[in-house]
């Protein structure tokens, strides 16, 4: 009889170190998420407010960029942001992306941004997708911040899925 209380006091401490080990896992991991965020939404501020009018997007520089976590569905550590940004002219999709992409490498560049890995072929920063709002006057931006390696296979999830990032 002794045993089996011995036995369910050790597995009740089990399961409470497995749940704390849970809990603070999820709070570094919400940490990180916050840090990237801030990363993406300093990045594009400074690119859109340099260059959002000629590529026709409305930007005020006293109005802060703001982002939202998109790669909720793809788990954790996925470091994947939108953007929604009005707009007073459509250009190419696929014109824009690479146009922002080129920007945020120079800003990686100046910002000293590290890479995941020695061996990593993709920019700190990435532009995912591009699309146009079909009801209102809005265009999403999709940003990756390459801090783990969940978001680099995400990257090449994407890319499997015939949805192809530029590098």
């Amino acid at each position: 009889m002794h045993l089996v209380w011995w036995f369910l006091i050790i597995l009740a401490g089990v399961a409470v170190l497995v749940h704390l080990n849970h809990v603070i896992g999820r709070r570094e991991t919400e940490k990180n998420i916050i840090e990237a965020q801030k990363t993406v939404n300093r990045a594009v501020q400074t690119i859109l407010v340099a260059k959002g009018s000629q590529w026709g997007f409305v930007i005020s520089a006293d109005q802060p960029a703001r982002s939202t976590l998109v790669a909720n569905i793809w788990g954790y550590n996925v470091m994947a942001f939108e953007f929604q940004v009005s707009y007073t002219e459509r250009k190419a999709p696929q014109k824009l992306q690479e146009a922002l992409n080129q920007s945020l490498q120079v800003y990686s560049q100046e910002a000293h941004l590290p890479l995941l890995d020695a061996n990593q072929t993709v920019a700190p920063l990435v532009v995912t997708d591009v699309w146009y709002d079909q009801v209102k006057p809005i265009i999403h931006l999709e940003i990756a911040n390459v801090v783990t390696y969940q978001t680099l296979a995400y990257l090449h999830d994407l890319k499997k899925l015939n949805q192809p990032f530029q590098t």
